[in-house]
C-alpha cells in the first residue's frame, strides 16, 4: 500500500511540476528578456552620451587592445610539407 501512495504522489508532483513549467516559464523567459532588453539600452544611451560630450576639435585615440611592453609578435609556425605525386 505504501509503494502504491509513493507513486501516486510522485505522478501527482510531476504532473504539478509540468503544467507549472509550461505556464511559468515563458512569462519567466519574456521577463528576462525585457530586463536584458532595457540593460542594453541603458548601456547604449551611456556610450552615445560620452561620445556627445567631446567638444569639437578634441583629438581621442581609442585602441581596442593595448600591448605590453616588450611583447612582439613572433610569427607563426613553420609547416614543413612535401609534394606527392599521383
Amino acid at each position: 500500500m505504501l509503494l502504491i501512495k509513493i507513486i501516486f504522489w510522485f505522478i501527482v508532483i510531476y504532473y504539478v511540476l509540468k503544467l507549472a513549467v509550461r505556464f511559468l516559464l515563458p512569462f519567466i523567459l519574456k521577463r528576462l528578456a525585457k530586463k536584458f532588453m532595457s540593460n542594453m539600452e541603458q548601456m547604449q544611451n551611456q556610450t552615445s552620451q560620452n561620445y556627445k560630450q567631446k567638444t569639437e576639435g578634441d583629438v581621442t585615440i581609442d585602441s581596442g587592445t593595448q600591448k605590453k611592453k616588450g611583447e612582439r609578435y613572433k610569427g607563426g609556425d613553420y609547416v614543413d610539407y612535401e609534394e606527392v605525386k599521383e
